[in-house]
């Protein structure tokens, strides 16, 4: 199987619920699945996995703490993390590129390994939200927009999103005194600040 259908999984392996896991692998992924921090961060070095699954639930496990390891040592620069079942704003961290409560459907999980292992998507608008995504100001997770468009939750998921898939443009909703460090760092010629979500409307009916 080709690396870039690698998925290191972090959760309670003697579980007789395999629900998340059993999705990806039906997918076609290959999944590597542990509860054990050191042995994830050991393989990972050696089979360069293209995506990091968190399961908040996961006993005996500090999922922050796996999370902030694998962002000071670069991990994340190359595969972005995921964590699943984030009930009531548990865990919020920058280090993680998606957030996946209980409720959300499993075509969700799919949407969002296809983008990042398979990619060749063409959303119109990639949506970098640089805030928590449980923030006053963050935009809501009701919101939406007249186009097709991925949302991801820091700048180095930005630019891995971008290695693969084919965005029209870029939005960035950060601090402003953040937007030029950030468009630098990710490097997408057509890239626009927003404020607010009438701000992304505008600029939407605008460029078409």
């Amino acid at each position: 199987m080709e690396q870039s259908n690698r998925i290191f999984m972090i959760d309670n392996i003697y579980q007789t619920d395999k629900h998340w896991r059993h999705i990806l692998e039906n997918h076609g992924y290959e999944v590597f699945e542990t509860n054990n921090a050191y042995q994830l961060i050991r393989y990972a070095d050696e089979l360069k996995p293209h995506l990091y699954i968190m399961d908040n639930n996961a006993e005996d496990v500090d999922i922050k703490q796996i999370l902030q390891y694998l962002g000071k040592y670069h991990y994340l620069e190359y595969a972005p993390a995921v964590v699943l079942n984030n009930e009531h704003k548990q865990l919020v961290t920058n280090s993680a590129a998606h957030y996946i409560s209980s409720k959300e459907s499993e075509s969700r999980l799919l949407e969002i390994a296809d983008v990042y292992c398979r990619g060749g998507t063409n959303y119109y608008m990639l949506m970098l939200e640089n805030y928590s995504p449980f923030s006053k100001e963050a935009f809501k997770e009701t919101n939406e927009f007249n186009v097709s468009y991925f949302q991801v939750y820091n700048p180095s998921s930005a630019k891995i999103f971008l290695q693969h898939n084919f965005p029209q443009v870029l939005m960035i909703h950060c601090l402003f005194n953040d937007y030029d460090k950030i468009r630098k760092q990710i490097g997408f010629k057509n890239t626009f600040f927003v404020e607010n979500h009438d701000n992304v409307e505008n600029l939407i009916s605008f460029l078409n």
